[in-house]
Order: C-alpha cells, then structure tokens, then sequence
C-alpha cells in the first residue's frame, strides 16, 4: 500500500514540474525578445503598476521552481507513515501554485503582446 502513494506523489510531482515547464515555455516564446521594458504588474483599476526589463517576468516561474524543488525535499524527507497527510497537503499544495503560476504566464503574455 505505501509503494501506491509514493507513486502518487511522484505522478502529482511530475504534474507540477510540467506545468512549472508550461509557465517557463510560456513566458519564453510569448512575449517578444526585446530591449523596451514590459508590464510585470498589472492591476485592473489603476493598469501597469510595475514596468521592468524583459528578465523579471520570469520571477513568477523562478519562484514556482524553488517551490518545487522545497516542496520535493521536503517530502522525501517526511517519509513516515505518520506525515502521510502532511505530504498529501504539500503535494497538492504544489500543484495549486503551478497552476496559479501558470496562470500569471498566460496574463503576462496576454498584457504584453
């Protein structure tokens, strides 16, 4: 029994990891290699807040691969019968924040093309 969720996590794991991929790839091919500034921050009442080189618009996915790679050790870590739920909450977790990451790669690109 213990061998299925370790397998499960791995699977939610490598879920996370491409859609962290996703976001990157986003972000790559979508805006525009160019030496203008681009919209990092976009509020809908008061438009772009924070207007940057083109480098800081992969703050989002660099953050979402250093959570990643936390959430990852620190699973691995709580291999105990006894962190069993705490695992699930960090696997699921994980993947909740890829997909808001990759989210914000969609809007990046859509307010920046």
């Amino acid at each position: 029994m213990k061998r299925s969720i370790i397998s499960k996590e791995v699977l939610l794991f490598s879920l996370a990891a491409m859609l962290n991929l996703a976001a990157w790839l986003k972000l790559i091919l979508g805006v525009p290699s160019s030496t203008f500034p681009v919209i990092v921050y976009y509020n809908v009442f008061w438009h772009q807040d924070i207007i940057a080189e083109r480098t800081m618009i992969f703050s989002s996915p660099l953050l979402g691969t250093i959570i990643l790679i936390i959430n990852m050790l620190l699973v691995s870590a709580l291999h105990d019968e006894k962190f069993r739920f705490f695992r699930w909450v960090l696997v699921g977790g994980t993947v909740v924040v890829q997909i808001f990451i990759l989210a914000i790669a969609w809007i990046l690109v859509a307010v920046n093309t």
